[in-house]
């Protein structure tokens, strides 16, 4: 089935919501499908079809029968994606194993009580578990599951480590970066930011102290830097605000939704006519930068290049779909 098939969104929406079953076996009855011998249970995949049309309004028949029709689905091809997904999950878990990776068990309990704490007592928590047909302990397994992933991916993160080269030429991307620092007035401001916009282009005072002294945003950073364009987005009126200084100019005093802002452009990064020869040309937080987005990047390359090697040769075998499925029934066919 195609990703860009939006029916494949649903199914991935309602499988994060439905993580409550597990991968074991039930009694004698053959797998859904086997993982290097690991099976996958033919009860799990059915019992999240059915959680998945139970949370979609979907438990009549007709009702799921024109559904799959009208998303470009058979039982069987929903089946197939469910064993996909759980097939894949396995995987993970047999390839952090065979990498000597695990999910650290602090990680998990943290993840897991932060989760708890966006509830406002221990009942709210376990009647949103219920209400999306899952449990804690399915929750967690979900959370060592993600962490698993991380981990995976950032054992490849050592052999990801750019040279010079490669540096300067994702570095070169943020050519045309501004850095600003900004003070930020209350609403009826103006008049006070014409003022110290006079006083700073006069140099009686200068713009940081006058951001760290009068500056509304309690949170701003010492002298009002907003750091590098590139790498923290901006509000439009400030983009453009920003677009039209060289380093050491100021703006007009323009208005935005948090109040009245002035900014100044601290530092500019341009690319040289002659390129970039040396990491020493590109201020340190963009190198950092580019060094990061390089290093998950080729991480991130690297498992999944993996993975797919490792998957390509564990030995999977997928069973045909039981005739009594309880999802198991007939679409309609469009007409000619």
């Amino acid at each position: 089935m195609k990703a860009s098939n939006p029916a494949r969104a649903v199914i991935a929406t309602a499988l994060a919501l439905s993580c409550a079953i597990g991968l074991a076996g039930c009694g004698g009855a053959a797998p859904a499908a086997t993982v290097n011998g690991t099976p996958v249970a033919e009860e799990t995949v059915a019992a999240y079809i059915d959680d998945f049309r139970a949370t979609s309004s979907l438990e009549d028949d007709g009702a799921w029968a024109t559904w799959l029709a009208d998303n470009g689905y058979t039982p069987q091809s929903v089946r197939q994606e469910v064993v996909d997904y759980y097939v894949d999950e396995e995987l993970v878990r047999q390839a952090a194993h065979e990498r000597g990776v695990s999910a650290d068990a602090a990680e998990v309990d943290e993840a897991v009580q932060k989760a708890k704490e966006g509830y406002e007592s221990d009942e709210a928590w376990r009647e949103a578990l219920a209400s999306s047909h899952t449990t804690e302990e399915a929750y967690r397994a979900q959370v060592e599951l993600s962490l698993l992933k991380t981990a995976l991916a950032d054992s490849f993160a050592e052999a990801a480590a750019p040279d010079d080269g490669q540096l300067l030429e994702r570095a070169a991307g943020y050519d045309g970066a501004k850095r600003s620092s900004c003070i930020l007035f209350a609403a009826d401001g103006a008049d006070e930011a014409q003022q110290v916009r006079a006083a700073v282009e006069s140099g009686e005072v200068q713009f940081a102290d006058a951001a760290d002294e009068r500056a509304a945003d309690e949170g701003a950073a010492a002298g009002g830097d907003r750091g590098w364009d590139a790498l923290s987005p901006v509000g439009e009126a400030y983009a453009e605000a920003l677009a039209g200084l060289e380093a050491g100019e100021v703006s007009e005093p323009f208005e935005t939704e948090e109040g009245v802002c002035l900014v100044m452009c601290t530092d500019e990064f341009d690319i040289p006519e002659g390129g970039l020869t040396e990491v020493g040309q590109v201020p340190e937080a963009l190198l950092e930068a580019a060094r990061a987005s390089f290093e998950s990047e080729a991480s991130d390359g690297g498992y999944r290049d993996w993975f797919a090697d490792f998957k390509s040769k564990a030995e999977i075998v997928v069973n045909d779909m039981p005739e009594d499925a309880s999802y198991n029934v007939e679409v309609p066919q469009e007409s000619e």
